[in-house]
């Protein structure tokens, strides 16, 4: 793979990688009116997955346009973190959050939640984390430990790359 395929593939591994963190709720929402298991895993990762649209529909064609012009592509990458990646993820926390709670996976959920809600933070004031400039450290950790915890739980549809 050349420059420009590793350049274009370190891109679109980051913005997945921000996509890894899937999960919501919290104590509160738990109740007996919640969510089974699968119910919840099945809502969630229809979550992720429009998240996951969301973010890459046009991002990664625009990102490769640019691929021979690495100044034009790290100012759009910066611009897609803030202006698509970080709005994109806020919602779909939001969104997990108002899922509620299976019956005992609050602690599980939550810790999911903030691991990706930590992630969100540090694309807000660090967003040279996720622009494959010469910061660029493969996105953040955060998302990798709510990726993992995601997969445990049995969210298969927040990839890290596809």
């Amino acid at each position: 793979m050349g420059r420009k395929g590793v350049v274009v593939f370190v891109v679109v591994a980051a913005l997945m990688g921000l996509l890894s963190g899937c999960g919501g709720g919290d104590e509160a929402a738990e109740t007996s009116d919640t969510l089974s298991k699968a119910a919840f895993v099945k809502q969630a990762n229809a979550i992720c997955k429009k998240t996951k649209d969301e973010v890459t529909t046009g991002t990664v064609s625009e990102v490769r346009k640019l691929a021979k012009n690495p100044e034009a592509r790290e100012d759009l990458e910066f611009k897609i973190v803030s202006s698509v990646l970080v709005p994109s993820l806020e919602h779909q926390v939001q969104q997990l959050k108002a899922l509620g709670t299976p019956p005992g996976d609050a602690g599980q959920i939550e810790k999911m939640l903030k691991l990706v809600e930590g992630a969100v933070a540090e694309a807000k004031t660090e967003p040279e984390t996720y622009v494959s400039g010469d910061d660029y450290r493969w996105g953040s950790e955060h998302f990798g430990k709510a990726h993992k915890l995601a997969l445990e739980y049995g969210i298969e549809n927040c990839p890290v790359s596809e």
